[in-house]
């Protein structure tokens, strides 16, 4: 028991060392918060494109009043491709504790051998009625991830 846990400390002591005398050289083994460049993941590139595709819709008032009322947010996912991406991560809606109105998001797959991608049927409930208040559907491709990170870049 004790050989396992001198051995594993020792591990943990070489990793740290090796990481340590990377940074020295210039090689980045471990990223600092302040490093300018960060990777997303194709997940979290995803997450952001539909985020910032809602959000700037919501700033052009492509959108409507409604959409500031959500309590809840249902998704549907009926995409392999969005399943293999994104896992359990999901893109957030802002969601109001007594909100009036339910959003149901229905992913599927945009099927295309050169740029294959997924559709988001947006579609806004009144809770009460049941009715549906506006419904919108986005597209997006995977040639648009690695473009997501330039252009909030260039946005700010």
């Amino acid at each position: 028991m004790v050989t396992k846990i001198l051995g594993a400390l020792i591990v943990v002591a070489a990793v740290v060392i090796t990481g340590l005398a990377l940074h020295d050289e210039g090689l980045l083994l471990f990223r600092s918060k302040d490093t300018e460049c960060v990777q997303k993941t194709p997940a979290q590139q995803l997450v952001s494109l539909i985020e910032n595709d809602f959000h700037t819709l919501s700033q052009n008032k492509e959108l409507p009043a409604a959409w500031s009322s959500i309590e809840k947010v249902e998704v549907r996912m009926n995409s392999i491709l969005a399943k293999a991406l994104l896992g359990s991560l999901l893109p957030a809606f802002n969601h109001v504790p007594d909100g009036k109105n339910s959003l149901e998001l229905e992913v599927v797959d945009l099927p295309d051998e050169v740029n294959p991608g997924i559709i988001i049927q947006a579609s806004l409930f009144d809770i009460k009625s049941k009715n549906k208040i506006f419904e919108i559907g986005r597209t997006y491709t995977m040639s648009q991830l690695n473009q997501t990170a330039k252009t909030t870049e260039k946005e700010k």
